[in-house]
């Protein structure tokens, strides 16, 4: 999996589309995602379910992150990823893009597609 410190993830939030980081868990923590890989779309935890291992649950019109972009500061850029990190359950956070994003429910999420798919794996980010 392709590592990315913070100077090389800002780097690449200049680059077209949108961007969010996503904490991994369950399954998807113990994934190895190769570079632009396309994510399987998130399912609807509308109600905060661990909704990772409910495979009836609806899917989300792509995959979910908390969103980053270039305009944002530097301490910004790290509160959004602690943030993708309280989703995590093994301490991994992801850097992914997509050419479409809507507004997830939970305050800064956001929901990344990809040609009409899940969003793009840019890289695993350590802070």
């Amino acid at each position: 999996m392709k590592k990315l410190n913070l100077s090389k993830a800002v780097e690449l939030l200049e680059g077209n589309g949108y961007f969010g980081f996503r904490g991994l868990n369950g399954i998807y923590g113990n994934a190895e995602y190769e570079e632009n890989e396309i994510l399987p779309c998130s399912l609807d935890d509308w109600e905060g379910r661990d909704i990772e291992y409910d495979e009836n649950l609806e899917e989300l019109d792509g995959t979910s992150a908390i969103g980053v972009n270039e305009y944002m500061s530097e301490k910004e850029i790290k509160a959004a990823y602690e943030k993708a990190l309280n989703y995590s359950d093994c301490g991994k956070v992801i850097l992914i893009n997509g050419d479409n994003e809507e507004y997830g429910a939970d305050e800064g999420e956001t929901v990344l597609s990809y040609m009409g798919d899940g969003a793009k794996f840019l890289g695993q980010v350590i802070l």
